[in-house]
């Protein structure tokens, strides 16, 4: 005792006064570098339920709110022990020296990089290196980033003195902070990554920092006993805030907070158990649509007359994240007229759904009749098109609709100002004539409608006479939503890219008129997926998330004719590859899982039994299932389950899951299982 009371009176003598909590006291005890860690994480956790508070008070009120928090808090002091445990086994068998605890630490955080972080960084990997290289280099990059770990652990000891120990502390508070902010709604594991940083940095700038005598003599003043019974509390609520699964309400609350890094772990644990105690977690095969459809016959077409097959052209013109109020509420017909005007000549599906949360997914879908978990993702190769690399189905021999048309002598033709959608990038095969639109100025990321339609228009007047079936897609509608120029909000400017759109759409109208076409020409419109604009917390775009305001879209069919009407009836994104083959009078291949919407068209009695999902790229995991009015969300990242009757909350607020979820899991892990894809784990039921 002599030589430690020594050498801290050095210590005190070369650094100068010191703060209280380094106060020289015979009975005062240093923090173990233990303790600093298991701080660190209650820092996060602390940090964590500020934001938590601070979200509205969600459906079921208290009852959901009170144990989101003592769940965080139980979660994040279990990593603080585990983490401590860590550091005292490694105090007490690791060989001693000044840089061992930094070299381990090291090695643990690029050993973690490397496990959760290429996903995360494989597109800033591609701005660094180029898209051809970056498969390979974001191992490094992954690697690389995860040493602001140590790099923490580092700062943490210069900080580690009396007077300026508490700016290292409260860096990582304010790490923890930025990290509830920053990237919402994605990249949960950069998201891990700055907590581990952030609890490091806090943990070791307060490792050697002495206690005030006060605060020593309460502690003495508690019985030893007393001691040890509030810390085997402790330790026991933390093991039971990792072994008991909250509720799906819960889960999902605790899910929307980004700083919240361990709840996903933990439901990842709970994941793996389930798979060594597996249990009833798929429903008994029923119906045709749970059957292998490799083999099943081919669906012959309606053939109600509807149109004449051999005279017939489809147009189909789709616009970008367009959301289905706009065409469903009337503020906006003024700012829409051209839509809402054709739109009332048309057959318009009030409740379609879209396959997907991006353009890439949903017509991957659409063009091959299959679902995300049946197709064959593969990163993309460079191409001059798209020198970028994401997963695309280009590897895939599923039978796109186009390539029927075109094997029956259909001209099929496409315009394309965004790269996955020409063929030259494998998404899209058969179509006899494709054309990329590049954008006029360099400033635009994309080509316009106007310069889209121009090409487009051209064609039309050029046409033959014969069969055709085109297809166009108008982008305008996307970040940062500047197209029609920046005069108010956001969502204002957004709404008016979709009315460029229209304009645009009306030059097609007035070609196909002009051009005698239009009595021969059935024409589809509406959008591939819809825009979030933070009506869910933290989801300003698309591509992450399945809730309505992404995926349930406008889709209309003006058809000679046929009187403008309105159909109720929840149909899919799928169907429209055999809505169209139906229409020229060509059969369906039987794999295809979506239905003809012909018959509904025709104003037949509207049979559809084909299961409705959508679902998000792979990366972030998430599925839909709608057995109307129900609809189940899956994320099978954060394992959580959502249900909602979107008859009664459409806007997905009130969560039903812990009543309900059991037995559509099991639906759609039956659809997953029989369709190619290996169940999903039963942690995402109760």
């Amino acid at each position: 005792m002599g030589q430690q009371r020594t050498i801290a009176e050095r210590r005190r003598a070369r650094l100068g006064p010191v703060n209280p909590i380094d106060s020289p006291v015979t009975e005062g005890r240093a923090i173990s570098p233990a303790t600093t860690v298991t701080v660190g994480w209650l820092l996060i956790a602390a940090v964590n339920a500020c934001f938590i508070v601070m979200e509205p008070l969600p459906p079921g009120g208290v009852s959901v709110r009170i144990p989101h928090l003592l769940f965080d808090v139980g979660q994040a002091l279990a990593a603080g022990l585990l983490c401590g445990v860590a550091v005292s086994a490694l105090q007490r068998w690791a060989p001693h020296g000044r840089f061992v605890g930094l070299s381990i630490t090291t090695a643990v955080s690029v050993a973690i990089g490397l496990v959760v972080l290429p996903d995360d960084l494989m597109g800033l990997t591609a701005l660094l290196v180029g898209p051809g290289r970056s498969r390979a280099w974001v191992w490094l990059v992954s690697a690389a980033c995860s040493l602001v770990i140590p790099a923490a652990m580092l700062v943490g000891r210069i900080l580690r003195r009396p007077r300026i120990r508490w700016i290292g502390f409260g860096v990582g508070a304010a790490g923890a902070t930025v990290n509830n902010v920053l990237l919402p709604g994605d990249y949960p594991a950069i998201h891990l990554v700055i907590s581990l940083a952030a609890a490091t940095i806090a943990a070791s700038s307060l490792v050697g920092a002495v206690l005030p005598e006060r605060v020593h003599k309460m502690r003495e003043a508690v019985p030893q006993i007393a001691r040890r019974v509030a810390l085997g509390i402790a330790v026991a609520a933390a093991l039971l805030a990792v072994v008991i699964q909250p509720s799906h309400r819960v889960r999902v609350a605790m899910s929307r907070i980004d700083g919240a890094t361990i709840p996903p772990l933990v439901a990842r644990g709970h994941a793996l158990v389930s798979c060594l105690f597996p249990s009833d977690s798929v429903a008994e095969a029923r119906g045709q649509w749970l059957k292998s459809r490799k083999d099943a016959r081919d669906v012959p077409p309606s053939n109600l007359g509807l149109v004449d097959p051999d005279q017939l052209i489809v147009v189909m013109v789709t616009i970008d994240s367009m959301r289905a109020e706009l065409m469903t509420d009337p503020k906006y017909a003024a700012r829409l007229p051209r839509l809402w005007a054709l739109a009332a000549e048309s057959t318009y599906f009030s409740q379609m759904e879209s396959t997907g949360a991006g353009t890439v997914v949903t017509y991957s879908q659409i063009f091959t009749g299959k679902h995300v978990f049946q197709l064959k993702w593969t990163q993309s190769r460079p191409t001059p098109l798209m020198p970028k690399t994401q997963p695309m189905i280009h590897e895939d021999e599923s039978v796109r609709f186009t390539e029927l048309l075109s094997a029956a002598g259909i001209r099929t033709v496409t315009f394309a100002n965004y790269a996955p959608l020409h063929p030259e990038t494998g998404m899209l095969r058969g179509l006899d004539e494709a054309a990329f639109i590049h954008p006029e100025s360099d400033d635009q990321r994309f080509a316009l409608a106007k310069e889209t339609i121009d090409a487009a228009v051209e064609r039309i007047e050029k046409h033959d006479g014969g069969r055709m079936f085109l297809f166009v897609h108008l982008i305008d509608p996307h970040r940062p939503y500047d197209a029609a120029g920046q005069k108010g909000s956001k969502f204002d400017n957004y709404v008016a890219e979709i009315a460029l759109c229209g304009i645009a759409i009306e030059l097609v109208v007035k070609a196909l008129k002009e051009r005698g076409l239009w009595e021969r020409t059935v024409f589809i419109s509406g959008s591939d997926h819809g825009e979030g604009f933070n009506k869910h917390k933290g989801l300003r775009a698309h591509n992450t998330h399945l809730y309505e305001e992404v995926i349930h879209v406008p889709m209309f069919f003006r058809v000679p004719g046929l009187e403008g009407k309105v159909i109720d009836t929840m149909v899919s994104a799928m169907d429209l590859g055999p809505t169209i083959l139906d229409l020229f009078g060509l059969q369906t291949p039987g794999e295809y899982m979506g239905q003809s919407l012909v018959p509904a068209l025709a104003g037949e009695g509207v049979n559809l039994s084909r299961p409705i999902l959508a679902s998000t790229l792979k990366r972030f995991r998430k599925t839909a299932l709608y057995q109307p009015p129900f609809k189940l969300i899956v994320n099978d990242r954060n394992k959580t389950a959502e249900v909602y009757d979107l008859s009664k909350d459409p806007d997905e607020r009130d969560n039903l899951a812990d009543t309900m979820a059991d037995e559509m899991l099991k639906d759609l892990n039956a659809l997953r299982s029989v369709h190619g894809l290996a169940p999903a784990t039963k942690k995402a039921s109760r």
